[in-house]
């Protein structure tokens, strides 16, 4: 196992499935969970055209945020985390924004804008993939 795949949480989640991965205000995930879920967010990533080599901003709640992070994560994906809705520096602009809310400062069309029906639809669909992680560390 390579430190730069994140296969560790399909590895926890078949030897310790019921442990507790994370809890925050209101939500306590197992490693199996976590899992599940992360593999079903990213097989919608991906469809939806996010990429190893793009640069992911995210905006959103804790819960959201920890499943969003991961799924990129074992995707490969770079992640850029955003506390706020306040201006991007213009030296770090991300390919893509998943948030609740618009960002004025990124475009509709590299707007991941969550809502009830795209987390059906990432719950609806499939956990069937096959997660690269990083190639190396620089990634």
């Amino acid at each position: 196992m390579s430190l730069y795949d994140f296969d560790f949480i399909r590895e926890r989640a078949q030897t310790h499935g019921r442990d507790i991965a994370f809890v925050d205000e209101s939500h306590v995930v197992t490693f199996q969970e976590f899992d599940f879920y992360t593999r079903k967010i990213a097989f919608y990533l991906r469809e939806h055209g996010i990429k190893p080599g793009d640069l992911v901003a995210t905006l959103l709640p804790t819960y959201l945020d920890w499943h969003f992070t991961f799924a990129l994560h074992r995707l490969g994906v770079a992640t850029m985390p955003k506390n706020n809705f306040g201006p991007f520096s213009s030296e770090v602009m991300p390919n893509w924004l998943i948030t609740i809310k618009a960002h004025p400062g990124i475009p509709p069309e590299k707007t991941l804008l969550l809502d009830e029906t795209i987390l059906e639809a990432i719950n609806a669909g499939s956990d069937e993939i096959e997660l690269t992680g990083y190639k190396e560390g620089s990634d």
